[in-house]
């Protein structure tokens, strides 16, 4: 039986879930004046690409909800799949 060591990657998504749950904390109901944050600490840190970041953010405003909640919950799907975009939207909120 093979080890497979996930180490880095558990660390990458706790870094990601630690920044979401600081926006939340930060930004309590800043809705669209979150963005900016939110680039900050995925985009500039290298979690996620300009693009792709601009794309969720599309998809975010043009659907009803809280838009930081979708962009956690977008990051979360990028990096991690279902279980990390729940977690996301989690800590966001």
């Amino acid at each position: 039986m093979r080890h497979h060591d996930s180490g880095p990657r558990n660390r990458a998504h706790l870094g990601l879930l630690a920044r979401l749950l600081k926006v939340g904390m930060i930004g309590f109901g800043g809705g669209s004046a979150l963005i900016p944050l939110l680039q900050r600490e995925l985009v500039a840190e290298g979690r996620l690409d300009d693009e792709s970041f601009t794309h969720d953010t599309v998809i975010a405003n043009v659907t009803p909800g809280a838009l930081p909640v979708k962009l956690g919950a977008l990051a979360g799907t990028r990096l991690g799949g279902p279980l990390l975009a729940v977690l996301g939207a989690t800590a966001v909120a």
